[in-house]
């Protein structure tokens, strides 16, 4: 959903594929269309909004957001394509009170930009290997760009099984604001019946991996499914902040449901409803040193993405 960012929740949100780890079109994240032989571009744009949550020591946290993806991709060379992902997201969060911060907002608003450069080489007997590296800038307005920049790529192999389902391994590795982390990815995508598939709901990326998402196909171009995943996002702060210069960070499991109906083959519409789960915030100096961290409850969240490919 997903992610995005600030994608807590918001990463998981944005609709289009990104092809090197070989999950499917459906709620993906990172606005890659996926043709089959030609060059092909998709955009699509997602409102967010993350209801109201109290926070340990008295306080409350929401926010009000929105991504932006443009990608393409296509054929280089024979069994090798390529493409560009450009992303943009924005989140303006709204504390009440925060006591365990002294009181004051430690951050306002906080935008992503970011461009990652998928490749995906075919192999034979159905294996696939796909290695995205990224650069992408998380910071609060008016923060440093030099000081906010995340680096780092994912690797995924995959095998396509004969009845259509897809299976892989990979991981992550991303560097930057005082942290090297890395992570496992799964991918999945196994159709269970006509009409019952489990996938991965979006892209693995800078603020975690993919995640699930169990959808069962209506008529009309319907579809519904639950999704889940887990979210970590850093970002620079402000110089003229009360912690200047600092880190914050947020982290949660965004749970939802998902409604999707294709109007034709190239415009998607997505709903999203549901909670982030586990929520909880950090805030660090320059340096990397802890100075304060809260939990908040489960936040209510919805959001809707327009997506086409052309």
């Amino acid at each position: 959903m997903g992610s995005l960012p600030r994608r807590a929740p918001v990463a998981m949100l944005a609709s289009l594929l990104l092809i090197v780890t070989g999950v499917p079109a459906h709620g993906q994240e990172s606005g890659m269309p996926q043709p089959e032989r030609a060059w092909a571009f998709a955009v699509s744009a997602t409102p967010v909004y993350q209801g109201s949550a109290d926070m340990d020591g008295g306080g409350s946290y929401r926010t009000v957001g929105v991504l932006l993806r443009l990608g393409m991709s296509g054929p280089i060379v024979e069994r090798l394509r390529g493409g560009l992902v450009f992303s943009y997201d924005h989140r303006d969060a709204h504390f009440t009170t925060p006591r365990v911060f002294g009181g004051v907002a430690p951050w306002e608003a906080v935008q992503r930009i970011g461009i990652a450069a998928p490749l995906s080489l075919g192999l034979a007997d159905g294996w696939r290997v796909g290695v995205t590296p990224s650069l992408d800038s998380f910071r609060e307005d008016a923060a440093s760009w030099g000081s906010s920049l995340i680096y780092g790529g994912t690797v995924a192999v995959t095998k396509t099984l004969s009845g259509g389902a897809r299976f892989g391994l990979g991981g992550g590795i991303f560097g930057g604001l005082n942290k090297l982390t890395g992570f496992p990815l799964i991918v999945v995508d196994l159709p269970i019946t006509a009409r019952l598939r489990l996938t991965n709901p979006l892209t693995a990326g800078p603020t975690g991996p993919a995640g699930l998402e169990l959808s069962y196909r209506l008529d009309g171009g319907w579809s519904l499914g639950v999704a889940g995943a887990y979210r970590s996002y850093r970002f620079r702060l402000n110089e003229a902040g009360p912690f200047a210069n600092g880190v914050g960070e947020e982290r949660g499991a965004p749970l939802v449901l998902h409604l999707a109906k294709r109007f034709d083959p190239h415009i998607t519409v997505d709903l999203y409803a549901g909670a982030v789960v586990g929520g909880w915030m950090r805030v660090e100096d320059s340096g990397g040193n802890k100075i304060a961290a809260a939990d908040f409850d489960p936040a209510p969240i919805v959001a809707l993405t327009l997506s086409g490919t052309f």
